[in-house]
Parts: structure tokens; sequence; C-alpha cells
């Protein structure tokens, strides 16, 4: 932030993640200790932890590992969700950073906050002046972002996030992540043979 100034920091609260032991108190805390040290940053995008569509793998994954913990999700009506996304806007609000909802209108309508892009046309001009109009490109229903091109290839992480939807095979064998070459400035050896696999 020192380097490029405050528009240059997006931060996402994703998912929000609703369980016996993550209730509304233990968010509020948590939420409060990141904006107050991102404090000033221009905006906090915050989504709830989805489990169908392209999300569909995410229960199958967190499931075994919150009863492993003794925990569980739980299912909240939507004015409870909104409650919750609602109170932890105000705290962004009070450290000066406009909480948004990321393709969950009727959320985002419900809570009174603001529907997010992560790719926002306007606040990508503010951090790169001379940036050109760009069409709208969502990528799922709900979505509001502008086209853009990501950086890297799905399925190619090691990391065994629970929660993502570029990497959905924690199987390393089934994954094209021991075919990376570190030595090549691709990761890949040649670039244009690079498998894509679906995702």
């Amino acid at each position: 932030m020192d380097r490029y100034g405050p528009d240059h920091v997006w931060w996402r609260y994703d998912p929000v993640a609703l369980t016996q032991r993550q209730d509304e108190t233990w968010h509020a805390r948590n939420f409060r200790g990141l904006a107050e040290a991102l404090r000033g940053t221009p905006r906090c995008v915050m989504s709830l932890l989805l489990s169908e569509g392209s999300y569909a793998h995410v229960a199958k994954r967190a499931v075994p590992v919150l009863k492993a913990m003794d925990d569980r999700l739980l299912e909240w009506p939507l004015a409870q969700k909104a409650q919750l996304l609602a109170h932890l806007g105000r705290i962004a609000g009070s450290c000066g950073i406009r909480p948004e909802i990321c393709a969950q209108p009727e959320v985002a309508d419900a809570a009174g906050l603001h529907r997010a892009s992560c790719m926002d046309l306007q606040l990508l001009q503010r951090a790169m002046p001379g940036l050109p109009n760009l069409p709208m490109k969502p990528t799922r229903n709900g979505c509001r972002c502008h086209e853009t091109k990501d950086v890297g290839n799905f399925n190619t992480c090691d990391k065994n996030c629970l929660y993502c939807s570029a990497n959905k095979r924690l199987d390393r064998e089934e994954s094209i992540v021991n075919q990376i070459s570190a030595e090549s400035a691709w990761l890949w050896p040649e670039p244009l043979a690079m498998p894509i696999p679906p995702a």
C-alpha cells in the first residue's frame, strides 16, 4: 500500500462460512481486526460460502474436515445472513472501507450493501489511469465483472485449500501441478502446449 497507494489494494472476506463455531460473534471479531488493519483501502468484497454450481465440490471437502473439528455447517435463512453482512458492512464503513457483496444480489439487496464486481471498471481506472473502457463479461449468474485476463491455469496449485474454484482436484495425480516447471518463466516448458483442463 505504501508503494502504490490504497486504490491498488482490494480485499475479500470470502467465504463467510456459518458454522457452530464461526457464528455472528466470531465473524464480527475476526472482520473488525482485518478492517482495522486495512483501514483506508477502498473496498472489501464479501460473499457467503457457496456449495452449488461451480462450487458443488465445496461441501464434499468441508463436511469431513468440520466433523473432525467437532463443527458443522449451519443453514441460515436469508434474513439472518443479511443481518450479519449488514453488521460487517457497518464495521467496514467505520474504517473508511466500502463493503460490497459479490455475485449474490439477493443478499446484497437484503443487507442494503453495494453489489460488487471483482473487476470493477471504475476502480480499475482509478488504479490505472488511461485504462480504456472494458466490456462487461460476467463469469456466472449475478456476476458484474468487466473483461479481464486471469494469470495462471486451473488445477495447478498444490495448496489444497478447501474453498477454491480454480483447483477442484485435491489429488495431485489427477492435477497437472506435477508437470509445472519452476525453472520456466511460463511455469511450463512449452507455454503454447500447456493443457487447459475443464473448470
